[in-house]
């Protein structure tokens, strides 16, 4: 394992250790935003790709809010999230149509704004569960939230009835280019995916 301060901008060093180490796969994490896809450069630049090792990720590293500024960095990159805007399902097409038509097309629903969408709508069912009739109160509203399920645009979540922690399907993805955009095409799933810590 090689560890990178999170504010490491130049990955010279790590390319070199990793044509030492010679292994077979690169799998990292680091936050959404500037680190993934300076990371991706230096694989790039540094002719990572000829070595062989395979490179995975997490979905942070390709999180569809940055995506079309990654681009061709990415292409081809396989890794694991629990939500695409690119997910084929009636929920997800109606939840980009919206975010499209109030924020243009420009911008894109990453998970950030899934999970607002599915905060919003936990609380909104929830406050409709017949826990909480006859009155609200924390405790009732924790009780409508024990074992909560419902469909989100990411696929079918709930939230586990004895740790109180999301269940939800985890995507292995695949980064390509369709229709002239960058997409997180979905090409495998792990079902009702909980919490391992717990």
């Amino acid at each position: 394992m090689l560890r990178v301060p999170l504010n490491t901008l130049d990955y010279s060093a790590y390319m070199l250790r990793l044509r030492e180490l010679k292994p077979q796969a690169v799998f990292f994490f680091l936050p959404s935003g500037q680190m993934p896809t300076t990371f991706l450069k230096f694989w790039r630049d540094r002719g990572m790709a000829d070595t062989g090792i395979r490179l995975l990720a997490t979905g942070d590293a390709t999180d569809d809010h940055y995506l079309e500024g990654i681009g061709e960095l990415a292409d081809g990159l396989v890794t694991s999230h629990h939500y695409s805007f690119a997910h084929e399902s009636p929920a997800n097409r109606r939840f980009t149509g919206v975010f499209e038509t109030e924020y243009g097309s420009h911008l894109r629903p990453g998970y950030f704004a899934v999970a607002a969408h599915d905060a919003l709508a936990a609380i909104d069912a929830a406050m409709s569960s017949p826990a909480v009739r006859g009155g609200v109160s924390g405790e009732r509203l924790v009780d409508a939230f024990r074992g909560l399920k419902f469909e989100s645009p990411r696929g079918p979540i709930e939230i586990d009835a004895h740790t109180r922690d999301i269940v939800q399907t985890v995507y292995i993805r695949r980064t390509e280019r369709r229709d002239g955009r960058w997409i997180n095409r979905e090409f495998e799933r792990f079902e009702r995916v909980r919490d391992p810590g717990v």
